[in-house]
């Protein structure tokens, strides 16, 4: 990594501004207006962008404009050219191998010198020989820190994750859409609402499973590349959380270390009334100076409303009908995480990945009657393509609702009843399963319940009920299973 410029402690990022320096608030008045203060409140990460592309020539700066735009070329590979790049390859290992490299090759040399896994390396770096035996080295470094070195000479599984890593896997914080840009490539998004929750280790870990166990799995991921959405539903009264230092700056660059290729990234900027940017400048800003150049002139970043950002992204190619958040920034959760049971149905029958159904769940379990029924779920079912119930407003719980809240009044309301029932069912079999399995299956249960229509509910500050997202629905079931086993 490149040393940090004086003043800062980040590398490539002097125009970053710092928290102990007051240069940056220079230039800005109470005159300005609200969209003058947030414009120059981003100033940093835009002039960031601005320079990188002044660096490049006519044809670099068209390529990445048409990567941006859905109009560019994929990979090219012919068989030569991948048989000469992995000859390459090998000779460039024998002068750049580390201790890291040395204890995968005597684990299982097959791992390491595997066709395969290389080509993702070099397919990373546009088969560039010597950028790619140098990721490779840093991914070793880096899978060995965050999984252990037994691990660095094979495939991780779910088995390798923890309880944490599997709840922010389910959490929402990450989505890949069913459908696929005008380009034919897969979009990635992360929602900044879940951003901070968890520890870096944990955040780590599972954009390593998404990314190279789950999109490079494609192999059109490895030579088209994906499209990247970093998505702003944070709450605007709230700060975004801000790691320590050193270890965004560890995260980053571990990050970069998986062997995967955006081909276009964009930033999306949540305006809204008196809400300041200036946190969101700083991370943004030092997550584009860890990019390379290659990736930087192919980031964008847009500012408006919810709908206004869905509108600006697809004019940049991306479909908004399988988008998951609707218009008015709310959780699609008819379709959150159908992407990775997507994937695991995958890995059990072998059928294409990105199917608009969740095993578990169905069309006949969203046209029940009753809500939470005595029937065991079954095994395939379509989900409703409504959204999932995640606005603010105010509502009357009715006998259907789940209540969130202690005492007899909540225990005895029916919904509460029936949901206790439901869970019980389902507790042996929960039992059996997994620590990893078994967020797995409660997230299942979670979408059961969608389809059935079936609300909770709980109380704000004033007293007045709003409906739970999807992720505390989900908490709420795994917190009624680990209730029944505190009772056996």
């Amino acid at each position: 990594m490149a040393s940090s410029p004086e003043g800062c402690g980040f590398g490539n990022c002097a125009r970053l501004p710092c928290s102990d320096s007051t240069s940056y608030w220079e230039g800005r008045t109470p005159e300005m207006t609200q969209e003058q203060r947030q414009t120059h409140e981003m100033k940093d990460t835009e002039d960031l962008l601005a320079s990188e592309l002044d660096k490049l020539s006519m044809k670099e700066r068209s390529e990445a404009y048409d990567d941006v735009h859905c109009v560019g070329e994929e990979l090219k590979e012919t068989p030569g050219m991948i048989q000469k790049s992995l000859l390459e390859f090998d000779e460039a290992v024998r002068q750049e191998r580390n201790a890291f490299y040395e204890l995968a090759l005597n684990q299982n040399r097959a791992f390491v010198e595997d066709p395969s896994f290389r080509l993702k390396f070099l397919r990373a770096n546009m088969h560039n020989v010597g950028k790619s035996v140098r990721h490779m080295m840093k991914f070793l470094k880096y899978k060995a820190q965050y999984f252990g070195q037994d691990k660095l000479a094979r495939d991780i599984t779910l088995a390798d994750l923890n309880e944490e890593d599997m709840e922010l896997m389910l959490s929402g914080l990450f989505h890949i859409q069913e459908g696929r840009d005008r380009m034919g490539r897969v979009v990635f998004y992360m929602l900044s609402k879940m951003m901070g929750r968890f520890k870096p280790e944990t955040t780590f870990r599972v954009c390593y499973f998404i990314r190279f166990n789950i999109l490079l799995s494609l192999p059109d991921v490895q030579t088209k590349g994906t499209v990247e959405v970093y998505f702003d539903n944070s709450d605007p009264g709230k700060n975004l959380p801000l790691p320590k230092r050193d270890t965004l700056t560890n995260l980053m660059d571990a990050t970069t270390s998986i062997p995967y290729r955006n081909s276009a990234t964009h930033f999306c900027i949540l305006k809204a009334a008196n809400r300041s940017l200036v946190m969101h400048n700083f991370l943004l800003a030092m997550s584009v100076s860890f990019l390379p150049s290659y990736f930087r002139a192919r980031t964008r970043v847009h500012y408006g409303t919810n709908m206004e950002l869905q509108y600006q992204l697809r004019s940049y190619g991306i479909p908004i009908d399988t988008f998951p958040l609707d218009m008015d920034g709310n959780i699609r959760g008819s379709i959150i995480n159908l992407w990775f049971f997507n994937h695991q149905e995958q890995l059990r029958t072998g059928v294409s990945p990105w199917q608009s159904h969740v095993p578990g769940v169905g069309e006949n379990e969203a046209n029940r009657s009753s809500p939470i029924s005595s029937v065991a779920p079954p095994t395939t079912v379509e989900v409703p393509r409504e959204k999932f119930c995640t606005t603010t407003a105010f509502i009357t719980p009715s006998d259907g609702d789940v209540l969130s809240g202690r005492g007899r009044f909540f225990q005895n309301h029916p919904g509460n009843v029936r949901f206790r029932e439901f869970v019980e069912q389902h507790s042996n079999e929960y039992d059996k399963l997994e620590r990893h399995q078994r967020m797995i299956f409660t997230t299942k249960l979670t979408h059961i319940l969608h389809a059935r229509n079936v609300r909770f509910v709980k109380q704000t500050t004033r007293a007045d009920w709003v409906v739970m997202d999807f992720s505390e629905v989900r908490s709420k079931v795994s917190q009624q299973f680990r209730s029944i086993r505190k009772r056996k």
